[in-house]
């Protein structure tokens, strides 16, 4: 049998023969097993501090360290022996005892590593992190309770004059962060659960107001867009016309190919993603799932309009995706680069291509068509969908004013 009675004078030599010893099983003991296992953990602790440790001129054993914030630290302590065994303790804390900073890292790297979410969706988790989690960022997750997290939770809402939906895109990272501590054993109680059931009244977030005319095109906008597309022809004005008649997202239209264009109706299931690579520099990129799994669909458009279609193909007949200039596909910005400049030379207030969305839902459910009609067009679950997020009075004044000057009795 081997004796194992003390740590302090084993050397790396020493503890590569010991580890030779265990592996070939000329160490057997349950003891001596148990110290090598302990001497092993103690090197592996000590292995991950990367700067030296000296015997100053007044014989203590000094080391520096550099916090998570950037601040340069120095320790010292009597012996070697004492330094090391609070190196070990310090890293032993950050093992069981992480950052909220750490905890969303792991949980982040993870889901993408396990392609749970999309590049784009792990910058806008980043983005929640940054501005409203990062000044939490450096609370070890120990000194985290209940209180700590409602407190959390209601001061962010109050000093972000956040609405619930920002409230619950935080609460989906919250739930991460939370649960990967949890499961790792760093909490005594589910703090996941703790934020799925704060008590938050709905009076505390604020209401977005919105004009108008920030949200939705007019029925007179719509027809001076259209009509100087139709005079100016060429790719990009005809994804704007496109947009216009099919309600498509601004992603699903640029990520089309030439496969998905039939007579008069186009297959929606792919759509373009964009994310910041590890330069900074913005991707863009097609996947071959749309938004939702309601968004793959079959799109009818107008025969009055199928002329579109058959000028896309004119005008691009060979490259793969049917918006492309010179090789290369078109994406979102193009289009949004193209719809802003119609506005201005329109002199319209300019919207976002989303815009076009509501607009196009707005005029279907004006006409009085199905619900069912409607979803599958639109690519929602459900016409409560459409109803609540989507539709919008499309008349300006004027038109309002011609309407309640028809009323009787008013």
């Amino acid at each position: 049998m081997v004796i194992i009675n003390d740590t302090k004078d084993i050397n790396n030599n020493n503890l590569n023969a010991l580890k030779d010893l265990l592996y070939n099983g000329i160490i057997s003991s349950t003891d001596d097993i148990k110290a090598l296992q302990d001497i092993m953990k103690r090197e592996e602790y000590l292995d991950r501090h990367p700067y030296k440790i000296w015997h100053g001129r007044d014989g203590k054993w000094y080391t520096k360290l550099v916090t998570k914030e950037g601040k340069r630290i120095q320790r010292s302590r009597n012996t070697k022996r004492e330094l090391q065994d609070w190196l070990i303790d310090y890293y032993k804390d950050m093992e069981v005892n992480p950052t909220i900073e750490e905890l969303f890292d792991e949980w982040l790297d993870k889901k993408v590593e396990r392609n749970e979410i999309q590049n784009a969706t792990r910058d806008r988790y980043k983005v929640l992190f940054n501005t409203y989690i990062r000044k939490i960022g450096n609370v070890r997750i120990k000194s985290v309770n209940k209180m700590f997290i409602e407190d959390y939770a209601k001061d962010t809402i109050y000093s972000k004059d956040m609405n619930m939906k920002q409230f619950n895109n935080l609460r989906t990272v919250l739930n991460g962060i939370f649960h990967t501590a949890y499961k790792k054993d760093c909490m005594d109680f589910k703090a996941d659960l703790s934020v799925k059931e704060l008590d938050i009244s709905k009076k505390a977030f604020s209401k977005p107001q919105h004009d108008l005319k920030e949200l939705i095109f007019f029925k007179n906008e719509v027809q001076r867009i259209e009509g100087y597309c139709k005079r100016h022809i060429d790719i990009r004005n005809l994804g704007i016309l496109l947009y216009l008649k099919s309600g498509m997202r601004p992603g699903e239209l640029t990520a089309l190919k030439q496969e998905d264009i039939g007579d008069n109706v186009i297959h929606v299931h792919r759509t373009q993603v964009s994310y910041r690579d590890e330069n900074g520099k913005w991707v863009y990129t097609v996947r071959d799932s749309p938004k939702t799994e309601k968004g793959i669909r079959d799109i009818v458009i107008p025969t009055n309009c199928v002329w579109i279609l058959e000028s896309l193909k004119e005008l691009n007949p060979s490259n793969e995706f049917v918006f492309s200039e010179n090789g290369k596909r078109l994406t979102n910005e193009h289009l949004r680069t193209r719809l802003r400049y119609i506005c201005r030379h329109l002199k319209i207030e300019y919207r976002s291509l989303n815009k076009f969305r509501k607009t196009y839902a707005s005029t279907l459910i004006d006409s009085g068509v199905s619900d069912t009609f409607i979803t599958t067009q639109m690519g929602h679950n459900d016409i409560k969908t459409t109803l609540d997020f989507y539709y919008k009075d499309r008349s300006d004044i004027e038109e309002r004013t011609r309407i309640i000057n028809t009323v009787v009795g008013l």
